[in-house]
C-alpha cells in the first residue's frame, strides 16, 4: 500500500496540486487522501470503498486505474501470506485448544446420553402403567353385566319369596331357636312371627320385567353415548384431515431472487431504479452508505452522479460506472 501511495503522491506533486484541490474535485476527504499516500492502514476506509477511491484518484491524476488496482490487489495477497505464516506459528497452541474443547464436548455428550436413558426408562414405565389401566377399564363392562345379573336374580327371589338355600340353612346368631329360659316353673313363649306378605306370580313377573327394562335402558343409553363419542371423534379427524389437505394450497409461493446488486456510495447521490419491470423507486444515499437490491431477472438504474458510486453485481466488482458529476443510466444484466 505504501508503494501505491508514493506513486499517487509523486504524480500529484509533479502536477503541483494540493490535497484540498484534489478533494474538491474527487469528493474524497483529505484525511482519506493523506492515508492513501502515507499507507496509513489504520485510517483507510474498507477495502470495497478503498478500491473505488483509488480508481477515482488515479483517473483524476490521469494514471492507469487498472494498474493501480492491480498493485493494490497484489499488496493484499502479500498481507494474506503474512497472516498465513503467523497462523502456522500459532498452530501448536490452537491444537491444544481444540483438544480441550473436544474433551469438554465428550463429557457433555456423556451427560446428555445418561439423561436420555433416564427419560426413556421413565417413559416406558409410564406407558406400561397406561396399558395396565386400559386393560382394567376393558374388564369393567363384563363385571357390570355380572353384577346386573346377580341383582336381577336377587330381585326375582325377593318378589317370589324364595331365598337361597344357604340363607335357609343359616341359624340365627342370637339363639332365637334355642329353648327359652324359664321363670320359676313357667316356660316363656316365643314372640309370634309376622305373617309373610302374599305375592302373586303376576306381580312378581311385572316387577321382574320392569327391572329388566330398566337395566336394558341403561345399557342402551351407554351404547348410544359410546356411538355418539365415536362419531364425534371421527368427524373431528375428518375435519382435521380436510384442513391439512387445503393448507398447502393457501401457502404463498416464494419468489426466487437470482440477481443481486450492491451499491456503495462514494458521495451523496440520488438513484432511481426499477426491478423486474416493476414500478420505479427512488433513493438517496449518503457517503459510505451501502444499499442492496435483489431481483429475479434484471435491474434498470438512473444515477444522478455516475462517478459517485461503486457497483458489485452478483459478487463481481464492476467498479465506478460513470464520470464524476455526470448522470448515468445502465442496466444489469
Amino acid at each position: 500500500m505504501k508503494e501505491i501511495g508514493n506513486i499517487l503522491k509523486s504524480e500529484r506533486e509533479k502536477q503541483r496540486k494540493t490535497l484540498q484541490s484534489v478533494s474538491d474535485i474527487t469528493k474524497i476527504s483529505t484525511t482519506v487522501l493523506s492515508a492513501i499516500e502515507e499507507g496509513d492502514l489504520d485510517n483507510l476506509p474498507p477495502k470495497s470503498f478503498l478500491m473505488g477511491f483509488l480508481r477515482t484518484y488515479a483517473q483524476y491524476l490521469k494514471l492507469d486505474p487498472k494498474e493501480i488496482i492491480q498493485l493494490y490487489k497484489a499488496s493484499l495477497k502479500e498481507e494474506t501470506v503474512d497472516v498465513a505464516q503467523q497462523d502456522t506459528e500459532d498452530l501448536p497452541s490452537k491444537f491444544f485448544s481444540v483438544f480441550e474443547k473436544r474433551l469438554l464436548n465428550s463429557k457433555s455428550i456423556a451427560v446428555i446420553v445418561i439423561i436420555l436413558l433416564i427419560s426413556a426408562v421413565v417413559g416406558i414405565n409410564s406407558l406400561l402403567n397406561k396399558y395396565e389401566r386400559e386393560r382394567e377399564i376393558a374388564r369393567l363392562p363384563e363385571d357390570i353385566k355380572k353384577i346386573d345379573q346377580n341383582e336381577i336374580q336377587s330381585a326375582q327371589g325377593d318378589l317370589l319369596g324364595v331365598r337361597p338355600q344357604a340363607e335357609k340353612n343359616e341359624k340365627p346368631q342370637d339363639g332365637s331357636n334355642d329353648p327359652k329360659p324359664t321363670e320359676g316353673n313357667v316356660l316363656v313363649a316365643p314372640a309370634p312371627a309376622k305373617p309373610k306378605e302374599h305375592v302373586t306370580k303376576e306381580d312378581a313377573d311385572k316387577k321382574a320385567k320392569e327391572e329388566a327394562d330398566r337395566i336394558a335402558k341403561i345399557e342402551a343409553e351407554k351404547k348410544a353415548k359410546d356411538e355418539a363419542n365415536r362419531l364425534a371423534k371421527l368427524a373431528a379427524e375428518n375435519k382435521a384431515k380436510e384442513e391439512a389437505e387445503q393448507k398447502p394450497a393457501n401457502t404463498p409461493k416464494k419468489v426466487a431472487f437470482n440477481q443481486e446488486l450492491i451499491i456503495e456510495a462514494l458521495d451523496r447521490v440520488t438513484i432511481e431504479f426499477q426491478i423486474d419491470e416493476q414500478a420505479v423507486r427512488k433513493i438517496t444515499l449518503k457517503p459510505d452508505q451501502i444499499h442492496t437490491i435483489k431481483a429475479s431477472k434484471s435491474f434498470s438504474l438512473n444515477v444522478s452522479d455516475g462517478g459517485a458510486i461503486n457497483v458489485i453485481f452478483n459478487g463481481q466488482d464492476k467498479g465506478v460506472p460513470g464520470e464524476l458529476g455526470q448522470p448515468k443510466k445502465f442496466r444489469f444484466p
